[in-house]
C-alpha cells in the first residue's frame, strides 16, 4: 500500500564562514622577516624549510597584509606596518575567515518533523496525488513553510556536516524555490525499516526511525475472502 506525506522541497544556497588562526611556521616566517628582511631565498636558507611551503606562507600573509614588498633601494620582504604592530603589542594575530557557498537541495516533512536530502527520497508533485489516494494532506490551519522557518531547518540540518572550525553564516534566499510536494512512501516498506533506500549508502536506518509514525496512520484494508453465489441457488460457485 503506498500513502503519500506532504512535505516542503526546499532550494537554495548556504554561506558557510570558516575561521582558523595562524600556523607557528607563519608567525616564524613573519618574525624572521620582522628581524631581517630579506627574499624568498633567504628566508628558504636561514630557517631551513622547503621552497613551496616559503611560498605558500609568503602568500598568505601578504594576502592579509601584514608581510609587503619594499622596492627601494633594492626589493625585500619585510613586515608591513600592520605586521610590526602586532608584533610589537604581543597581540595575537588576527583570526582569518573565509567564506565558501553550498547549495542545498532538502525535503522537510511535517509528521515527523523531518528534514531529508532530496536525492534520498521519492517526491512527486502535489498535482500528481488524487483526491481517493491515502495521503496526509496540507490542512489550512497549519502556517506555510517560509525562507525564515526553512533556515532554520536548514542549520539544524547542516550542523552535523560542516567542518572543523566551520559555521553557517546564514541561507541566500535570492533564487531559492520552495514547493509543495508529497513523500511516496510504501507503507508495509516503512513498517518493516526498509524505506527509504538511500542510494549513497544503500542504508535506510537514518531515515526509517522517523517515518514509522506515519505507517501508523493508516491501516491496508482487510483482505476478506469473496465468495460468489449462482442466482438459482445458494451454492458457491468459486472464491477469490
Amino acid at each position: 500500500m503506498t500513502i503519500y506525506i506532504a512535505a516542503w522541497h526546499y532550494r537554495a544556497r548556504v554561506i558557510v564562514q570558516r575561521t582558523w588562526g595562524w600556523s607557528p611556521v607563519e608567525e616564524l616566517v613573519l618574525l624572521h622577516l620582522d628581524e631581517a628582511p630579506g627574499t624568498m631565498e633567504s628566508v628558504k636558507a636561514r630557517l631551513g624549510l622547503n621552497a613551496q611551503v616559503v611560498g605558500a606562507t609568503l602568500s598568505r600573509l601578504m594576502r592579509f597584509g601584514l608581510v609587503e614588498l619594499r622596492t627601494s633601494p633594492v626589493p625585500l620582504l619585510s613586515t608591513s606596518a600592520l605586521g610590526r604592530q602586532f608584533i610589537r603589542s604581543g597581540q595575537p594575530l588576527p583570526e582569518r575567515t573565509v567564506d565558501r557557498e553550498i547549495p542545498v537541495n532538502l525535503v522537510y516533512e511535517r509528521v515527523g518533523r523531518s528534514v531529508f536530502r532530496r536525492r534520498d527520497v521519492d517526491l512527486i508533485p502535489e498535482r500528481d496525488v488524487g483526491p481517493i489516494d491515502y495521503a496526509v494532506r496540507f490542512t489550512r490551519d497549519e502556517p506555510d513553510e517560509t525562507d525564515e522557518t526553512m533556515a532554520l531547518r536548514v542549520g539544524r540540518f547542516m550542523a552535523g556536516t560542516l567542518r572543523p572550525g566551520e559555521w553557517l553564516r546564514g541561507v541566500r534566499a535570492v533564487n531559492s524555490v520552495l514547493r509543495r510536494g508529497y513523500l511516496r512512501i510504501e507503507l508495509n516498506n516503512a513498517r518493516n525499516g526498509c524505506f527509504p533506500r538511500v542510494r549513497a549508502t544503500n542504508s535506510s536506518a537514518p531515515y526509517v526511525r522517523p517515518l514509522r509514525p506515519a505507517s501508523r496512520l493508516y491501516s491496508p484494508p482487510s483482505h476478506r475472502r469473496l465468495c460468489f453465489r449462482s442466482r438459482r441457488n445458494s451454492t458457491p460457485t468459486g472464491s477469490l
